[in-house]
């Protein structure tokens, strides 16, 4: 069972991220994209078609703003974790 456990972390990273639709802060516009990065107030999403942006934080919805921060806690933790 450890066995496995070990597996199914080593394949996270590799299975790729969440492809989630994303919004716009006033509603208007959405694009589907994974979130690749978070640096300096901005995330770098990857779009369906493989092109990347840079997006400013304060100009998505609350809701991604949301997942932002939990993505981020989420990958912290991750890294402190020993392999």
């Amino acid at each position: 069972m450890l066995v496995l456990g070990f597996l199914l972390q080593l394949a996270g990273p590799l299975c790729g991220e969440e492809i989630r639709k994303w919004q716009s802060a006033s509603g208007t516009f959405s694009l589907d994209a994974e979130l690749l990065e978070v640096k300096d107030q901005k995330v770098q999403l990857k779009k369906t078609d493989g092109t990347t942006l840079w997006v400013d934080l304060q100009k998505l919805s609350a809701e991604d703003v949301q997942f932002v921060r939990e993505w981020q806690k989420k990958k912290e933790a991750e890294q402190k974790q020993p392999i």
